[in-house]
């Protein structure tokens, strides 16, 4: 997934659901967005279901755009804000 197809899938997820504060992705998990305090599973792009831990490391590099300080800080800590 490319930025560009992030970020449409951002905005189609934003536009769907007024509200929106975040995005969480997770292994293991479907991807998900918190809305109004509550997280919704979500449809991102090819990215369906519970994410693999390939596809969370692309989805991670495509918001970073491989950023060495945050993606060293994912990789220590298992999180980051993006």
């Amino acid at each position: 997934m490319t930025r560009t197809e992030l970020d449409a899938a951002f905005a189609a997820a934003l536009k769907a659901h007024p509200g929106a504060s975040d995005f969480n992705f997770t292994v293991q998990k479907a991807p998900q967005i918190e809305v109004n305090g509550d997280l919704k599973a979500l449809e991102l792009g090819s990215f369906t279901g519970p994410l693999l831990p390939e596809q969370t490391q692309v989805i991670a590099r495509a918001i970073t755009g491989g950023h060495a300080a945050v993606m060293e800080s994912l990789e220590k800590t298992g999180s980051c804000d993006c």
